[in-house]
């Protein structure tokens, strides 16, 4: 019983979670390109043999 119940919630938080990010993406897009393109980078020379 516990955990159904929590499921919802998870779910429900998550969902939040997303729609929060969503919403400052839409305002910061440029900014979350740049960090993006440097995390990239930054993971391609960590991965380069």
């Amino acid at each position: 019983m516990q955990k159904s119940s929590c499921a919802p919630n998870i779910v429900e938080n998550s969902l939040e979670m997303l729609i929060y990010f969503h919403g400052n993406l839409a305002f910061s897009l440029p900014d979350f390109m740049t960090y993006r393109a440097s995390l990239w980078d930054t993971i391609r020379l960590l991965h380069i043999p």
